[in-house]
């Protein structure tokens, strides 16, 4: 088990609201897409909700499933939706599965085949088999443009596969979603007339806790993410452990605590940031926590803290202000937009702000002042998302 990602948690709320609405799952085999059982579906779901919400990871009950549809499909790879549903379906015995393709399969002329994921839609053959075959109206969401306005924070093949995608979208989609109006302006420039609705994502506390589970004392600092170099956490370490050592009669007992998976990284970089943390007892790198860590984190954490050099969004610093955890921020766009303003910025190219933003925590009237603020945060609902969804969907078939 893994920390997942941002965008796999979105992937798993439109997996549960796909499956209560009574939608179809595919997968992408090639250039077709093939149905999903509706029993192997559930079962993932219900799999990967049970594996981010506990220690105990349920792969091994599921793996017979996922090899008796592979070994049909004739496909050493299948996408999904969900993207790990191949690390899920392991096992389990299961019936004989019949291989359905989306062509042979019913439809209105109003149903929308929705992609809320990067991974396939830079395959252009994807979107001319879906024309050229079905019916159905194409909707995307876009989670941001990065890879694009910032090719040198991602792997090289990144760039293009990203151009790919958002020419596809451009050429093929009949809606496209966005997570932010950030995210909207970027996208906008490249996808022509096409003008991107946002859909805000919505905003759940990690493994359902609340206020009342606080310690009566918070400590230490947390941030969440992938480890990659957008994230900037070499400069956060840095940084932090600079203020720890000018400052040792404030964090006596305090660490940097980072949440999250292993991503792209220069191998020296991250072996510096590995070294650190094994040798500095202020810093702390979980990459395999549960939701249920997690949200302990964030509720009895003196602040959420993120570097990011630039972000499409930013769920973490949304749950953060919505459980009453001040959040301290790089100054970018998106940060702004997802904390509604209500967070303590700082400039990377400037480390006395968030040295300040830091010290700020420790200063009992200033730091009561922060935990107020946090009041008046709005957090966004996934139900409000998904209705938006549908009245758009609804609207845009007629």
């Amino acid at each position: 088990m893994r920390t997942p990602s941002g965008i796999d948690r979105v992937e798993l709320e439109y997996a549960k609201f796909t499956a209560s609405a009574g939608g179809v799952f595919v997968a992408q085999i090639s250039n077709r897409l093939a149905i999903v059982p509706t029993h192997l579906a559930s079962a993932a779901i219900d799999g990967l909700s049970k594996s981010w919400t506990s220690d105990q990871s349920n792969q091994s009950s599921l793996s017979s499933l996922i090899k008796v549809w592979k070994d049909q499909a004739s496909s050493k790879q299948i996408y999904q939706l969900l993207s790990y549903f191949k690390l899920l379906f392991q096992g389990r015995c299961a019936p004989s599965l019949e291989l359905k393709w989306l062509h042979d399969f019913p439809h209105a002329d109003n149903d929308w085949y929705l992609n809320v994921g990067h991974t396939g839609i830079d395959n252009s053959g994807l979107f001319t088999y879906i024309r050229s075959n079905t019916k159905l109206r194409i909707a995307l969401y876009i989670h941001d443009v990065l890879p694009l306005t910032h090719p040198e924070l991602f792997v090289e093949k990144e760039y293009s596969r990203h151009e790919a995608r958002v020419l596809n979208a451009r050429q093929f989609s009949d809606k496209i979603f966005v997570n932010s109006f950030y995210t909207a302006s970027q996208l906008s420039l490249r996808v022509g007339d096409l003008q991107p609705k946002v859909i805000e994502i919505g905003t759940f506390v990690h493994g359902g806790m609340s206020n009342e589970e606080r310690r009566p004392i918070r400590r230490d600092f947390v941030s969440i993410g992938t480890i990659e170099p957008r994230k900037n956490y070499l400069w956060l370490v840095e940084q932090w452990l600079i203020f720890c050592e000018k400052n040792s009669n404030f964090v006596t007992n305090e660490k940097l605590r980072i949440f999250g998976r292993v991503g792209w990284m220069d191998e020296d970089e991250f072996s510096h940031l590995a070294h650190m943390a094994r040798k500095m007892d202020k810093l702390e790198i979980v990459t395999d926590a549960t939701d249920f860590e997690i949200a302990n984190a964030l509720l009895n954490s003196r602040a959420y803290i993120s570097a990011s050099k630039v972000e499409g969004w930013g769920m973490p610093l949304a749950e953060s202000l919505a459980v009453g955890t001040p959040v301290i921020a790089s100054d970018i766009d998106a940060h702004r937009e997802v904390t509604q303003g209500l967070a303590q910025y700082f400039s990377c190219s400037v480390p006395s702000q968030l040295h300040e933003a830091l010290s700020a925590c420790f200063d009992a009237e200033v730091y009561e002042n922060c935990l107020t603020r946090t009041k008046q945060f709005e957090p966004w609902s996934w139900a409000t998302h998904f209705a938006t969804l549908q009245s758009e969907l609804c609207k845009s078939s007629w």
